[in-house]
């Protein structure tokens, strides 16, 4: 029985027999590569590559110049989303002797 040509998905050209045989979609590795290397790229547009949360959508020219203060993004390096403590910053306590708040350094 004659086998189906198949065709690599990425220059289709003819997928050799041998990797035929092992179901591959692809025609040789550097193609298999290229093509990872596509998907990543594109998954990259939609998804944070560290937390992997949706971006926020991209905003035109026009809506951009609008803003008035800088927008803190949740996937920027240093963000605290659970409002944790940041070093170096102070912390209000109060003064057990007289009930005065007192600034004190993390």
């Amino acid at each position: 029985m004659a086998e189906i040509e198949r065709f690599c998905v990425r220059c289709k050209t003819q997928i050799p027999e041998k990797r035929v045989a092992r179901g591959s979609c692809f025609c040789s590795g550097e193609c298999r590569r290229q093509d990872k290397i596509e998907r990543r790229r594109a998954k990259a547009e939609k998804y944070c590559r560290l937390c992997h949360r949706p971006l926020p959508h991209r905003r035109t020219a026009q809506s951009a110049t609008r803003l008035s203060s800088v927008e803190i993004k949740a996937c920027a390096p240093g963000a605290q989303l659970d409002g944790g403590p940041i070093a170096g910053v102070h912390r209000k306590e109060t003064d057990r002797k007289n009930g005065s708040q007192i600034g004190q350094l993390n």
